[in-house]
């Protein structure tokens, strides 16, 4: 796995760069996804549709947060890593939201408390 690391500040040359990266070196496994690493979910739309007007296709390419990049290498690297990252945002979410109902007792949640009462 190679790792090439491309800094502008402005995105457009950001993106003529990495097409002629992609272009100039593809992977020798077809079936293998290209990993590109983006700082923000719009920056992946984006980043892909570019991509897929440079070259007529964007296809096979992952674009993870590095955060989620970060944890599926560790966890691919440790045999007793969770396969999840425990804190990623979608988990979170529901850890979370389990720990709710517990917390309505404290002053701070009087106001949802009043709401959820009335809720029939």
């Amino acid at each position: 796995m190679a790792f090439h690391l491309i800094s502008s500040n402005k995105v457009e040359l950001l993106m003529q760069q990495l097409a002629a990266l992609l272009a100039e070196h593809p992977l020798s496994d077809p079936f293998e996804a290209e990993v590109i690493l983006v700082p923000s979910m719009p920056m992946k739309r984006w980043l892909g549709l570019q991509q897929a007007q440079f070259s007529g296709i964007d296809c096979n390419t992952e674009y993870p947060l590095p955060a989620a990049w970060l944890w599926n290498q560790v966890s691919s690297s440790l045999s007793d890593a969770p396969r999840l990252d425990p804190l990623a945002r979608d988990l979170a979410t529901w850890k979370i939201f389990d720990l709710l109902p517990s917390l309505l007792t404290r002053p701070l949640f009087v106001s949802l408390q009043q709401y959820l009462q009335n809720d029939v």
